[in-house]
């Protein structure tokens, strides 16, 4: 179980990685760089050293600059870094800020003085410093350096004979060696641990206390942890579910479409009838918001956080996403529900909040069936997302444009045409005048 769930949600993020840049390799940074050399020569040189300089030619002087520039390590970037890339990434300069990556392989060499938020198949600290947290999730990561605290979750994670964690380590991993020493607990799920190397005869230690959970328990050297060694057997699934799982389940479906219309009603009592309207008189239109929303709003996002200064709003719009797919299937209940009271013709409101409960069971219901369940829960999240979307965006008011055409055009065109009466009189009278 537990390296099903690790390869899955390793998968599930690598996907993301090569989604987000398919395109084309992308650095995006949101802040303006402040880029100082960290090495800079002194302007105040003797005479003589002043005098030496002005006989360098021009193609030293551009070697100097070639070698200077080639030498990543002696710049600092004093702001957050933002990296989006389909191949490599190696920071070998210092960031003076919090890194955030994801790549297919990273390499650390530097330092980085804040946090590092990592997402690749590779990582590999390499001779870096992480003078805070390291969040990662990964296939493997390799730690040759040295990190304050780690969070991870990864196929295979390795403390390398170089490497120390300064702190704590909270992983989830398949497959945990140990050969460099970390100063304090470790808190984690595995399969298995290892704390020599046959390859490096490297020996690693842990200097606290090491809580681990894993399907069965593994024989561990006491000489290898400092502290308590505790073991905890993780549970397998299920496979049948309970009757409360059922109950609990359908119970939050129906409290959740009951607050939502509760809501609704409150704070825009027409919009319930709208989304009745929507959905009835214009279905197809109406999976066609939904389908559009479903797939443009994540590319909206790719383009924000591709374009600079626009990271924020990418991700305000990407949690506005998600709470409109977990809202969706919401207002298809309130929608259904409308349609049904409206043909029954049932204006009380106790009697609309049982038809929105009633709905709510069935749809939940429907949804459990194998395979076209998941369907229907599909469609109807389409459907809602299109309700939804279709408010949202601004588009004609038809009842306005009919008052318009019924009331103020002809009232306009008879002022027009009066206008135009006591013009041609006046043309008259001025004719006469003459004559």
């Amino acid at each position: 179980m537990l390296k099903t769930i690790s390869k899955v949600t390793i998968a599930i993020l690598i996907s993301i990685v090569i989604a987000l840049s398919s395109s084309s390799s992308l650095a995006v940074e949101t802040q303006e760089e402040s880029v100082t050399e960290s090495t800079e020569t002194t302007e105040t040189a003797p005479e003589t050293e002043a005098s030496t300089e002005e006989n360098i030619t021009e193609e030293e002087a551009e070697a100097a600059a070639e070698e200077q520039a080639e030498s990543g390590a002696n710049t600092t970037k004093e702001s957050d870094v933002y990296l989006i890339e389909t191949g490599t990434v190696t920071v070998d300069y210092t960031v003076d800020g919090n890194l955030f990556i994801i790549a297919d392989t990273v390499n650390i060499t530097s330092q980085i003085g804040g946090d590092a938020f990592i997402i690749a198949n590779n990582i590999n600290i390499d001779g870096g410093y992480i003078y805070n947290n390291l969040f990662a999730v990964a296939t493997n990561i390799n730690v040759n350096g040295i990190v304050y605290d780690i969070y991870t979750c990864t196929d295979n994670l390795t403390i390398g004979a170089s490497g120390y964690i300064y702190r704590d380590a909270h992983i989830m991993t398949n497959k945990f060696n140990v050969l460099g020493p970390i100063g304090r607990n470790v808190s984690a799920i595995l399969n298995n641990i290892a704390f020599t190397s046959e390859d490096t005869n490297a020996t690693g230690k842990i200097f606290g206390t090491l809580n681990y959970t894993s399907e069965n328990e593994i024989n561990i050297d006491k000489n290898y942890v400092e502290g308590d060694i505790n073991f905890n057997k993780s549970v397998a699934e299920p496979t049948a579910t309970t009757v409360e799982t059922y109950l609990y389940s359908v119970a939050m479906f129906v409290i959740m479409a009951l607050v939502i219309y509760l809501l609704t009603i409150w704070l825009t009592p027409k919009f319930a009838e709208e989304a009745k309207e929507t959905l009835t008189k214009k279905p197809l239109q109406t999976i066609g918001f939904g389908l559009l929303a479903l797939f443009a709003i994540p590319l909206l996002v790719l383009l924000l956080l591709i374009l600079q200064v626009t990271v924020s709003v990418a991700f305000a719009l990407l949690a506005l996403y998600v709470l409109l797919l977990l809202i969706a299937s919401a207002y298809f209940v309130i929608a259904v529900a409308e349609a049904i009271t409206e043909k029954i013709k049932m204006e009380n409101k106790w009697q609309k909040l049982g038809i929105v409960v009633c709905i709510a069971v069935v749809l939940w219901a429907i949804g459990q069936i194998p395979y076209v369940g998941g369907f229907i829960e599909f469609v109807a999240i389409i459907l809602g997302l299109g309700i939804l979307t279709k408010k949202i965006i601004p588009h004609k008011n038809k009842k306005i444009e009919e008052s318009v055409e019924k009331e103020i055009k002809p009232e306009l065109k008879e002022a027009q045409e009066t206008q135009k009466e006591e013009t041609n009189n006046e043309n008259k009278e001025d004719n006469n005048n003459n004559n």
